[in-house]
């Protein structure tokens, strides 16, 4: 069964803030463990490439095209009606019904500007450089298990600034009569220095302990990219949800 199911029916909105934590951290988990799926073959640089399906298909590459297949199919199924789920793409709406709605608030899009070439960059970092002839389709196939879970992991951070509102009544104030000058006194609620250190020691202990095989030094890179993302749709989130707009400057939120 898809590992992406395990939380099917949960209602997120509705949990503590320290249960919603430990849902991330079992979606960061299943994350790693594609990842070190992903690293048992090379790089092959020619998935990701624009054109690889023809002149018919110029500007899309086969990791583009087999994310809008699967994602075809995740949609009938209702797949992104379940809290944790959220497409890459726009297609989100199957004919089936769907069995289970996410609460309003947290049905908008949001779309993480040059994703595909972050998740690219993930496999450069990682697996090793050249190419394994024959294994196109097995490859791709795990590609797209490990992109769509990593969007999970990032699109996850509407609910951990919910949580962080509804458990802080500080925080809960400012959000809801949110003034300008009152920018910093807001962030120092959302960008928690000391949190960041503690997911980036459990990302490596849980990489390490679980024997994942993947090298600690680009681990801690792309943990502090994580953390940026994830932020980044925090922010959205408020823009979306209380009008407050803290992405005036995208610069240092992304990858780079």
């Amino acid at each position: 069964m898809d590992a992406r199911l395990t939380v099917s029916g949960v209602n997120v909105a509705e949990l503590e803030f320290e249960e919603r934590r430990k849902i991330l951290t079992d979606i960061t988990e299943r994350f790693l463990c594609l990842l070190s799926k992903r690293t048992r073959y090379k790089e092959n640089p020619a998935l990701y490439e624009k054109g690889a399906l023809g002149k018919n298909n110029p500007d899309v590459s086969f990791l583009e095209y087999s994310i809008m297949e699967k994602e075809k199919y995740l949609s009938k199924i209702g797949i992104f009606s379940q809290d944790t789920e959220f497409p890459l793409t726009s297609i989100s709406k199957g004919p089936f019904r769907n069995f289970y709605s996410k609460q309003e608030n947290f049905k908008h899009r949001i779309v993480i500007p040059d994703y595909t070439n972050f998740y690219v960059s993930i496999v450069k970092d990682f697996c090793e450089s050249g190419e394994n002839p024959g294994k196109a389709s097995r490859i791709i196939d795990i590609d797209v298990d490990c992109i769509e879970e990593l969007h999970s992991r990032v699109q996850f951070g509407r609910y951990i600034i919910d949580g962080k509102i509804k458990s802080n009544p500080e925080l809960k104030a400012l959000a809801e009569r949110y003034d300008a000058e009152k920018k910093q006194d807001i962030l120092k609620h959302i960008i928690l220095r000391e949190q960041e250190k503690r997911v980036i020691d459990s990302v490596v202990s849980y990489s390490n302990l679980n024997r994942l095989c993947l090298k600690e030094d680009k681990l801690v890179d792309l943990t502090v990219n994580l953390i940026k993302t994830n932020t980044f749709v925090q922010f959205e989130h408020l823009k979306k949800v209380y009008g407050i707009d803290l992405n005036e400057d995208k610069t240092g939120i992304f990858p780079v």
